[in-house]
C-alpha cells in the first residue's frame, strides 16, 4: 500500500483554492480577497459554505485593474 502525501498549500496544480491559499500564492491579503469576492470583483465557486477560487480569477482581476505603461514617462537618451 502506498502512502499518500498532502499537497502543499498553493500548489500550482490545484484547480480550486480557498481565500487563504490564494492569498499565499498571489500576495494579495486574505481579507482583501474575501472583500473582492463579496463585492463581485473576483469570480468564485460556492460549494456549501466554502467559497473557492480558480487561479485564473486573480489573473482576470489583474488584467482588468492593471495600470497601463505610459510611454511619455520614459526619458529619451541624450544624443
Amino acid at each position: 500500500m502506498t502512502k499518500q502525501t498532502k499537497k502543499p498549500m498553493g500548489n500550482s496544480n490545484t484547480m480550486l483554492m480557498t481565500a487563504k491559499q490564494m492569498s499565499a500564492v498571489s500576495g494579495i491579503g486574505e481579507n482583501t480577497i474575501r472583500k473582492l469576492m463579496e463585492c463581485g470583483e473576483l469570480e468564485y465557486l460556492q460549494i456549501g459554505s466554502h467559497r473557492l477560487l480558480c487561479p485564473d480569477a486573480i489573473g482576470d482581476y489583474y488584467e482588468r485593474h492593471k495600470t497601463p505603461v505610459v510611454k511619455s514617462c520614459v526619458r529619451a537618451e541624450s544624443a
